[in-house]
């Protein structure tokens, strides 16, 4: 067999070549007077595949891989049907993968990724029943994997990653006995993990991130004990951490990052003895645990940036001024600033305390900030440095904006935030208990004879007085008053005055000689 032309090592064309002499080559193998093998990776080979290449009928092994090869590959190459393996990833191989590579029906590894193919996968790949390995990877295609492929029930390794491909991910993987590979991950497939590939008794490696997969994470895949890396960040599944983690006594590479994932990170996951690499940044987590004890520590890569952890986690994950006993440790961006509305109750009177969630540690430093509205700036409150702040509140607070800013003599360069608190405040019910003068705080309950509140109605509260009489000698401002039966309310003074927002309830005593509202001494009362 004398075929037209093949590249040499040096990545030159030679225009006629014997067998024998084809024998003498680097990277080629000759046996009984045929080439059945062509083996030249990393050889900086460039140019095209020649046509002439589907004339080496007996050629079992193909692998120009790792080179500099370009065009397209030639349909001739679906006469090889001796073909064992196919490898020429990582090349500048372009156009549409050939439809007649379905022709190579003893085909056991199908390698093809990091090209620049398009187009669609083949739906003749189906054809090639002995494949075991599959891979395609950075291309610009489309389309979803074609139902075909449910034929090569022989795979172990299905490797589609990051080639725009869509659809649901196949159910009938499930079925395939030495699948232990799924590789699907920068794609565009929808729906969830199909319930069947729990029937993968081999799975080690599941990578499905970057995708658009929803659905509850899979809890039968706690009971995989042969599982080694699992991705399945940056798509939408829900469902809480702590159910999901199993015992995985293999388990290397957790990654479930950006799945806005709530609650705790589970203290389980110190019992992953194999885990090096964690990524659980970009969540919604509110603690985590001490991984210092973890017993590969020293070669442990943890990322929980983007978080809503509290100071005081991250410290104890530190031995010392930005110090930790990991390969990697990520943190930063904790994302507090979330804005709460607190609701202050007026009625209950006494101290109100903002209770800071996101703090803890012993080298926190606190700093209390309330909201400017005129300079638009956040301003420190002067000597409110405790963990939480405690204020009495009254009806000017109403809408204040306040949260505490922290730093941590372990934690450099990080500047952390509570969340963001909205004070509400509550308009207010009180009864009168006793007589005297309005401001008199031990006139006033919040229950009808009840016990003293150390609080007086004012702008958005309503006041009842029955039984009692009431004086007021100054300002006041109220939202509604209820005079009943025998109390008496008294505007007595030059100073006296008093603002209704709502109205003035009245009803008749019994006897009509008792006078319920007095003003008297150049009082003023104003009824909006």
């Amino acid at each position: 067999m004398e075929p037209t032309g093949q590249t040499t090592q040096a990545g030159q064309r030679q225009a006629t070549a014997t067998v024998a002499e084809m024998a003498t080559w680097f990277g080629v193998t000759v046996t009984n007077g045929d080439v059945t093998q062509v083996i030249l990776p990393n050889n900086n080979l460039n140019g095209i595949l020649p046509e002439s290449l589907g004339d080496l009928l007996e050629l079992t092994q193909l692998k120009l891989n790792s080179n500099q090869i370009g065009g397209s590959i030639p349909v001739s190459i679906g006469s090889l049907q001796k073909l064992i393996v196919l490898l020429l990833y990582n090349n500048l191989l372009t156009g549409n993968i050939p439809v007649e590579l379905g022709n190579l029906i003893n085909l056991v590894s199908l390698q093809l990724h990091d090209n620049v193919f398009t187009g669609t996968i083949p739906a003749s790949i189906g054809n090639c029943t002995k494949l075991k390995f599959f891979y395609i990877r950075n291309a610009n295609m489309s389309g979803s994997i074609p139902s075909s492929f449910e034929n090569l029930t022989k795979l172990q390794v299905l490797f589609i990653s990051n080639c725009g491909i869509d659809g649901n991910l196949p159910n009938y993987l499930g079925d395939f006995p030495n699948l232990n590979n799924i590789h699907l991950f920068g794609n565009k497939f929808t729906g969830s993990i199909p319930e069947n590939w729990q029937n993968l008794n081999n799975l080690q490696q599941l990578v499905l991130h970057n995708n658009q997969l929803s659905g509850e994470l899979p809890l039968w895949l706690k009971n995989k004990s042969t599982i080694t890396a699992l991705y399945l960040g940056n798509n939408t599944f829900t469902g809480s951490l702590t159910d999901f983690i199993g015992a995985w006594p293999n388990l290397s590479t957790l990654h479930l990052t950006g799945l806005g994932l709530a609650g705790p990170i589970p203290e389980s996951i110190g019992n992953l003895t194999s885990l090096q690499i964690l990524y659980l940044n970009s969540n919604n987590f509110t603690s985590s645990p001490d991984f210092t004890a973890h017993p590969n520590a020293s070669n442990l890569r943890v990322y929980v940036q983007n978080n809503n952890l509290p100071i005081g986690d991250i410290e104890k994950n530190l031995i010392g001024s930005d110090m930790h006993p990991f390969t990697t440790f990520t943190y930063g961006g904790q994302m507090n600033i979330a804005e709460i509305d607190t609701i202050v109750n007026m009625s209950m009177g006494g101290e109100f305390a903002i209770v800071n969630k996101q703090a803890g540690g012993v080298y926190t430093n606190y700093q209390w900030q309330e909201w400017d509205i005129v300079s638009s700036l956040w301003v420190d409150i002067n000597q409110e440095t405790n963990e939480n702040y405690s204020f009495i509140p009254i009806v000017e607070d109403h809408g204040k904006k306040f949260r505490c800013r922290m730093t941590n003599d372990w934690i450099g360069g990080e500047v952390f935030y509570s969340d963001l608190v909205t004070i509400q405040i509550f308009s207010g019910i009180y009864y009168a208990i006793g007589n005297g003068n309005w401001k008199d705080v031990n006139v006033w309950s919040t229950s009808s004879g009840g016990n003293p509140v150390n609080k007086y109605p004012r702008d958005n509260d309503t006041a009842i007085i029955e039984g009692f009489q009431v004086k007021i000698t100054d300002e006041i401002i109220c939202e509604e008053i209820n005079i009943e039966n025998t109390g008496k309310l008294e505007i007595s003074g030059s100073d006296a005055s008093l603002i209704v927002n709502g109205q003035i309830n009245l009803t008749a005593p019994l006897s009509p000689a008792i006078k319920m509202l007095i003003v008297t001494n150049g009082g003023k009362i104003e009824v909006k």
